[in-house]
């Protein structure tokens, strides 16, 4: 990889950075990969490390929550990478699937298995790539920092159905047609000032799993609270 100087996207430091994929390339089959259009930006090794275990966690809850959609990008991922990985020896892979599920307890009184649960390490990702995106797209345009802080985003998952004038409101910017897709709409000067709402994002994983962010131009008191 290019090691050069320049200032990292997720924790504004000025030192050693290299290209570091928004969107994670695990999202992608290893045959998929060169043909997606990437948003990459400068990453420094520490954040870099700090996102890469829970990015594999991310990729597979949003293939398991879409399950209901014909998708056979997501089909090669589930059947390949992701069943290896739940069958590693060391027991790795089976705590990452324990990760996304939830204790819940059936009115007969027996334990059972909730359906996909985001977590916090979800969150963290999400918040990861629209950090990355907002520094590609925006950054120049905001009076924000010069990265966008975490407190900064408030992040809910999309469980039912967007509705089409919904969908069609924010410009999609396509990484792949199978694998990722992403918009935003700016807020501007029309956006209440006691929220500060600087811009609105969707994003959408393998045509199904979607997640809408707010970005907000200073630290909002919902941050967090809402992220279940």
């Amino acid at each position: 990889m290019a090691i050069e100087m320049a200032v990292c996207a997720y924790c504004g430091v000025y030192t050693e950075t290299e290209p570091e994929h928004v969107v994670p390339r695990c999202f992608a089959p290893d045959a998929l990969r060169d043909s997606c259009k990437w948003v990459i930006v400068r990453g420094c090794s520490r954040c870099n490390r700090r996102f890469s275990a829970d990015e594999s966690d991310f990729r597979e809850f949003c293939v398991m929550a879409n399950s209901a959609q014909e998708n056979p990008t997501r089909d090669e991922l589930f059947h390949g990478p992701m069943t290896r990985n739940w069958r590693r020896s060391d027991g790795r892979g089976e705590g990452a699937l324990r990760r996304m599920l939830e204790n819940i307890y059936m009115p007969s009184g027996d334990q059972g298995r909730a359906w996909l649960v985001p977590n916090k390490r979800t969150f963290r990702v999400v918040r990861k790539i629209i950090r990355g995106l907002y520094y590609n797209h925006m950054i120049p345009k905001r009076r924000l920092p010069q990265v966008l802080p975490e407190e900064y985003i408030w992040v809910r998952p999309v469980f039912e159905q967007v509705p089409q004038e919904m969908d069609a409101a924010p410009e999609w910017h396509v990484i792949h047609p199978s694998v990722f897709r992403y918009g935003f709409v700016e807020c501007g000067e029309g956006a209440p000032d006691f929220l500060g709402i600087d811009s609105l994002w969707m994003i959408d994983a393998f045509r199904g799993t979607k997640f809408a962010a707010v970005v907000v131009s200073n630290t909002f008191p919902l941050v967090g609270r809402l992220e279940g």
